[in-house]
């Protein structure tokens, strides 16, 4: 199953092994890496509220740059070792041990003790026990006990919720991550400089400039005009942005964009009417016309090269059945689907979604959230992949149904066999109450100068890998 699972990632890792060669120099060190992205984030405290999908995302990448996990992940989705540097469980796997890496300095000069490791994560994750024990050698191991057996807890540990830091004086955050936070203004603009003391080694950049809030317009501009090396752009305009001579680099989908039904008395609790609008939906013009050919149909919760199995979903239309379920609803009341107004993307799906569903002879009306407590019917909502394991990224994705379901979901059991893993995946979406319809990949533009960049390990946790990057033209 694991090999069939990630042999997505060795291929992967190939192709970035050609794009080293390519531009294989003499890495330098020095330089300002200027970043420019789109969502404004506020803090990069998880403690600290995010309005959207974009600041959430940003945010995760933000503080990969300066905290550490225990646990990474390598190029084929499996744990290894970051503050912790080798572990065990007990028979059973309730009780886990892992053996912490020492002399680890954190960004105020001071080193990082056991005890801020603990506290950190026993925030995070409250139903664990967690105490750190002295080896006779003098180094220390966190025990982890658990309410139940979990056989992946390292690579649970890789997932972002699980950073380690410390809070300092002010409160601000203190990790132990290649950058540190040398300048903030909320929303706008944050200066991240190289931690020279950091364990896994000084980054060859100086500093990262990053200008948060800026329009995609202003983003690819400042990218052409070599104002900027490193900008996200949105999987829609990656094509474009290419076309016209950018420097684009793409993941692996990881994000599912659904069409999502609360429940409530109206048309759409028929499953019947579900049923109809889920086969009218034309999911392979979703990405050719509105993605631009940037992401896949989404046949299922979870995409192909995390389980291997979602080519068992038929994601066609069927308008010959979807017009047979559809002639009851002739009368019926439109549907109105919401979006974030302030998604391009989600609006150009939407509207296509409405353009299907009326040929169909389903009426659906779209209007963009506006924060006010609508009563729509149907929802876009977009949900990252928390772990490229499927059964990880699936469990997290039934809880957050569960509401609408209405019944809570249970956790997959590890290890789960693939036939099993896909009954979940079909029966979660059977009564088209969730209806998957694009898995969308993180698109980024690069400056002629970045060098050595690889794409992130998809829903890894790892964040923009800005610490390995050099820029052509610095240093001696």
């Amino acid at each position: 199953m694991k090999h069939r699972t990630f042999q997505f990632l060795a291929i992967a890792s190939v192709g970035c092994f050609a794009l080293s060669l390519h531009s294989a120099r003499r890495p330098r060190y020095g330089g300002m890496l200027r970043a420019e992205v789109g969502a404004a984030v506020l803090s990069i405290d998880p403690a600290f509220p995010a309005d959207t999908v974009d600041q959430i995302n940003v945010r995760e990448k933000l503080l990969a740059l300066v905290c550490d996990r225990l646990v990474t992940l390598d190029e084929h989705g499996q744990p290894k070792p970051a503050l912790a540097t080798s572990w065990q469980a007990t028979p059973g796997n309730k009780l886990w041990s892992f053996r912490l890496r020492s002399n680890v300095m954190a960004q105020d000069g001071a080193p990082l003790s056991a005890d801020d490791i603990v506290s950190v994560l026993e925030a995070a994750n409250p139903r664990w026990r967690i105490a750190a024990v002295t080896n006779p050698d003098g180094s220390t191991k966190l025990n982890i006990e658990l309410p139940s057996a979990d056989p992946s807890l390292p690579v649970e540990l890789a997932m972002p919720g699980n950073f380690v830091f410390r809070r300092g004086a002010n409160g601000a955050l203190v990790g132990t991550g290649p950058f540190q936070v040398s300048g903030w203004q909320a929303g706008r603009q944050a200066i991240f400089t190289a931690f020279d003391a950091a364990w896994q080694g000084r980054p060859f950049v100086d500093s990262i400039e990053l200008k948060m809030g800026r329009a995609v317009r202003d983003r690819l501009i400042d990218l052409e005009t070599g104002k900027a090396d490193f900008v996200d752009v949105p999987p829609d305009e990656a094509r474009r942005a290419g076309d016209r001579g950018a420097r684009i680099r793409g993941s692996l989908p990881d994000e599912l964009l659904s069409l999502e039904f609360a429940r409530g008395p109206h048309t759409a609790e028929d499953p019947a009417f579900r049923r109809a609008l889920a086969l009218s939906i034309d999911r392979s013009a979703l990405v050719n016309f509105v993605l631009q050919k940037q992401g896949e149909a989404a046949r299922s919760p979870v995409p192909q090269w995390s389980t291997g199995t979602a080519f068992l979903f038929a994601a066609g239309p069927d308008p010959a059945q979807t017009k047979q379920l559809a002639v009851q609803f002739q009368n019926a009341p439109a549907l109105l689907l919401g979006y974030d107004g302030a998604n391009a993307l989600e609006k150009a799906v939407a509207e296509r979604i409405a353009v299907n569903a009326r040929e169909a002879g389903i009426r659906v009306n779209v209007q963009a959230e506006s924060g006010a407590g609508n009563a729509f019917d149907a929802r876009l909502v977009r949900r990252k992949m928390i772990s490229p394991v499927p059964r990880i990224a699936l469990t997290e994705f039934l809880r957050e149904w569960a509401p609408l379901e209405g019944v809570e979901l249970a956790a997959l059991p590890d290890p789960v066999m693939p036939e099993d893993l896909y009954a979940r995946e079909r029966s979660a979406i059977e009564n088209d109450r969730v209806i998957p319809l694009v898995f969308l990949p993180e698109t980024f533009g690069l400056s002629a100068r970045m060098r050595d960049w690889t794409s992130p390990l998809p829903a890894s946790g790892d964040g923009w890998p800005l610490a390995q990057v050099w820029l052509e033209g610095e240093g001696p």
